[in-house]
């Protein structure tokens, strides 16, 4: 599992496109046939209330799924709560299989400081 912080974004600004990439233990591209991939943002703390809330199909799409591939969906206009967000992105298999995490981290939503419109 890696840790990778986003970078900070300002409330109501745009967040855009997150790009997934899976590999393999040996650092191969990762073949994510027959995968489900989710996202999930929480508020404050790794058990905090869901902001966000991402898999293929709703927020999250394959750029190429053989190749290991995906990113999530632009999302306009980000009206969460100003805080830090902590997130995880995992992975299954099969509907049988266990969840596995491949990536966590954290983002701070932060207050727009010049707020002139043109």
């Amino acid at each position: 599992m890696t840790t990778e912080n986003l970078d900070d974004i300002g409330k109501g600004n745009t967040l855009f496109k997150i790009d997934l990439e899976f590999f393999n233990e040996d650092g191969t591209t990762k073949d994510m046939t027959d995968h489900l991939v989710f996202m999930q943002f929480r508020f404050g703390a790794s058990d905090g209330d869901v902001a966000g809330d991402f898999f293929i199909g709703n927020g999250i799409e394959w750029v190429n799924q053989t190749g290991g591939t995906a990113k999530t969906d632009q999302i306009d206009e980000l009206n969460w709560a100003i805080g830090t967000y902590h997130y995880d992105v995992r992975i299954k298999q099969t509907v049988e299989s266990e969840l596995y995490t491949t990536t966590r981290g954290t983002m701070k939503v932060v207050k727009i400081v010049t707020k002139r419109k043109a």
